[in-house]
């Protein structure tokens, strides 16, 4: 078989709803020298069928079926046997524009980067748009990349909306023994060995925020317990790296205030949220004093100190100005 330019990996489990509009959209892709590996993760529904049925209609695909094993085991099966001189990744949940490979290739070329990323909308489960990213096209160095991925943006956490050069995964463990937080790990190394990453604000990648992900599926302390898992790995790594120290540090920040966000209130992480709070209260001063803390971490800080109903009152408030601030945007789900 003559070797395609691009392999794109899809980790497929129970998707079936989802399948062929991630497939049909990739299949739709302006730029055809491409393979799709779909890799089926023993989805117990009718999704390794739908694999199996694309495979015999395109020569372009192939399918792996194996016992379930999860993401990152599904996402290095397919990349053992991806041929392509680069590499991408879809959830099997999500969709992709039309030129959405061809215009990343074209921008990676053209800033001879290793990495060329867009930006991406995101959808809620009533189909409406929850937000797209915006951010300014430019190219970051190996350092710039790592702070940005450590400040925690999505876009640079995701797997997806990237495209890579291949041999950056030649060494790279891309299972990490994390659920939810494995894209960001595998990153963490692939961003080490980039010289380049070039990333456009065009948004080209549909992410469909499926409340049935395990991502999604409400707060769980082993969440919080791999981002600081996460966190940790990356300062042991970098203990040296004085550049890339305090966007670490501000990673931690981020995750103890995501827990404690989803854990104000609840009887069930009563002692959860207490731990949390103690902790924040213990670094005030490196948050205060942070160079990318603003006044609503700061005033966060007083008030789960002195009035943390007003806090949650405020979380509410927030959230409920969110939604009303949705647009519009209705897709089929």
């Amino acid at each position: 078989m003559e070797r395609p330019l691009i392999s794109i990996v899809v980790p497929v489990y129970k998707a079936e709803r989802y399948l062929k509009r991630c497939i049909e959209s990739i299949l739709a892709q302006t730029l055809s020298d491409f393979e799709l590996i779909l890799v089926d993760d023993g989805s117990p529904d009718r999704s390794g069928a739908i694999c199996d049925d694309y495979a015999g209609k395109d020569k372009r695909i192939k399918v792996i079926h194996q016992k379930n094993g999860g993401a990152a085991k599904a996402r290095a099966a397919g990349v053992a046997e991806a041929l392509g001189e680069y590499l991408g990744f879809v959830d099997s949940d999500d969709w992709i524009d039309p030129d959405m490979y061809e215009f990343l290739l074209e921008k990676m070329l053209e800033s001879d980067a290793d990495i060329s990323q867009c930006m991406y909308w995101e959808y809620d489960a009533q189909g409406r748009t929850v937000c797209f990213s915006e951010e300014k096209g430019r190219c970051y160095q190996r350092l710039e990349s790592l702070q940005q991925l450590m400040v925690g943006n999505v876009s640079w956490m995701s797997m997806c909306m990237k495209l890579y050069r291949r041999k950056l995964f030649e060494g790279v463990p891309l299972e990490n023994g994390l659920r939810c937080g494995e894209d960001s790990m595998v990153n963490y190394y692939l961003l080490r060995k980039a010289r380049k990453t070039v990333v456009w604000n065009n948004s080209k990648y549909h992410y469909f925020n499926n409340p049935e992900s395990a991502l999604r599926s409400g707060y769980e302390p082993w969440k919080t317990e791999e981002g600081i898992a996460f966190v940790n790995t990356v300062l042991q790594e970098e203990e040296r790296n004085e550049s890339l120290i305090p966007y670490c540090r501000w990673r931690y920040i981020q995750v103890l205030y995501s827990a404690l966000n989803q854990t104000i209130g609840s009887r069930k992480y009563q002692a959860v949220y207490r731990r949390t709070r103690d902790e924040l209260l213990s670094i005030r001063k490196e948050i205060c004093g942070h160079f990318l803390s603003t006044r609503k971490y700061r005033l966060g800080l007083l008030l789960i100190q002195y009035c943390p109903a007003l806090y949650r009152v405020l979380l509410k408030m927030r959230s409920r100005e969110r939604n009303r601030r949705l647009k519009r945007r209705k897709i089929e789900v």
